[in-house]
């Protein structure tokens, strides 16, 4: 398990490195939150006066796989947004549970404020349709798995009906939703 300090001074380093024009940094994702493995990368979120931002790039930092989600204020509030919308707030979550690496004009405590107030909101909650397009989705899955012919279709539509479902039981229920591991942790989280 990588230890979080080491993390940190790794994540600090490398802003100072690759970003030295950076407005804030923040290190976010499983090393912060305490479910890291030995394969965990370095989420870090780092927000720039502009280009070449925004963009989103896989690095390596010393012995770090690094995850670079590089943001302008306007690339940053839209991703905000734009998941919060969706149900799965993964840059709420990666900068409003982080640790700030760096903060030259108070921007890095506001924006991480600013997205925790989001996550502690929770999704916005779904409409009748939302709700009923949902329950399709899952409906129609279901008979793709039991009417299958092929076993490789049937394969197919039950992993989708999986993540179907817990979407539906998750945002049904006014709880966010994720995606890979994040779906586990959702469900987790909605009944520990």
């Amino acid at each position: 398990m990588p230890d979080v300090a080491t993390a940190v001074d790794a994540a600090r380093a490398l802003v100072a490195q690759w970003f030295p024009e950076a407005r804030a940094a923040w290190l976010g994702g499983s090393v912060v939150l305490g479910s890291a493995t030995p394969g965990s990368d370095l989420d870090v979120t780092v927000l720039l006066p502009g280009p070449p931002a925004p963009f989103r790039e896989t690095r390596r930092y010393r012995d770090w796989p690094v995850e670079l989600f590089v943001q302008t204020e306007t690339s940053l509030a839209h991703y905000l947004r734009s998941d919060v919308s969706g149900g799965r707030p993964t840059m709420p979550r990666l900068v409003g549970r982080s640790v700030v690496l760096s903060d030259t004009d108070g921007s890095g405590a506001r924006w991480q404020q600013a997205a925790h107030a989001l996550l502690a909101a929770g999704p916005p909650p779904l409409t009748g349709d939302d709700l009923a397009s949902l329950r399709y989705a899952v409906t129609d899955l279901l008979d793709d798995v039991t009417h299958a012919h092929d076993a490789h279709e049937r394969l197919v539509s039950a992993m989708l009906l999986g993540d179907e479902a817990a979407r539906l039981l998750l945002r049904g229920a006014g709880h966010w939703c994720g995606r890979g591991k994040w779906v586990a942790r959702e469900l987790a989280g909605l009944d520990e």
